[in-house]
């Protein structure tokens, strides 16, 4: 049971893939930035538990190469993949 200083991250609701939050972090630089987006960060994982980020100036090729390595790039037959999940 979690105590009063400590967020119930299972009572986090359950919504649709479509509806899970963005969270847009492009001024987390600027003067107001970066606390504004720990709150809503912070709000988001305790309300709902998971969110996109967007405005992070990550390169979209980079981005794709990742997903491209993590996608069946691993030389093991299926069966093995699914028991290491």
């Amino acid at each position: 049971m979690p105590n009063e200083s400590q967020p119930d991250f299972a009572a986090a609701k359950t919504v649709d893939f479509e509806q899970i939050p963005v969270v847009d972090i492009s001024d987390i630089h600027t003067k107001d930035g970066f606390g504004r987006i720990a709150q809503e960060l912070v709000k988001t994982a305790e309300e709902i538990g998971f969110f996109y980020i967007k405005g992070h100036g990550i390169d979209p090729r980079q981005i794709e190469n990742a997903f491209a390595a993590s996608n069946g790039s691993l030389p093991f037959p299926q069966l093995t993949k699914a028991r290491l999940r």
